[in-house]
């Protein structure tokens, strides 16, 4: 009784965070897709880090491409976007700048 409570709870914080966010997932997204190649050529050319991975840069870009998408998804797919969000967020944001 309580998980479902706590579920629900999560649920609604979400979806009210997606509803703020949702004018801003088009640019946002372009930011991001676009922002990590540009971060590798930066750390790679210009300020070289021995770490930085283009696969993993274009990874990240391809994840955020829905977020791209998002005004023109159907409603089907705007239904399901906030559990994409939740599971995008945690892997998008740590490396936008840093590897």
């Amino acid at each position: 009784m309580l998980l479902v409570k706590l579920m629900r709870q999560f649920n609604q914080k979400v979806l009210a965070i997606v509803e703020q966010a949702e004018p801003n997932l088009g640019v946002i997204g372009l930011f991001a897709t676009i922002g990590y190649p540009i971060f590798y050529i930066l750390w790679k050319n210009i300020l070289p880090q021995h770490y930085e991975n283009l696969q993993f840069r274009l990874i990240e870009a391809v994840i955020s491409l829905p977020w791209v998408f998002y005004p023109s998804l159907s409603k089907k797919l705007k239904a399901l976007f906030p559990i994409y969000f939740v599971f995008s967020v945690p892997l998008l944001l740590p490396f936008f700048s840093i590897l």
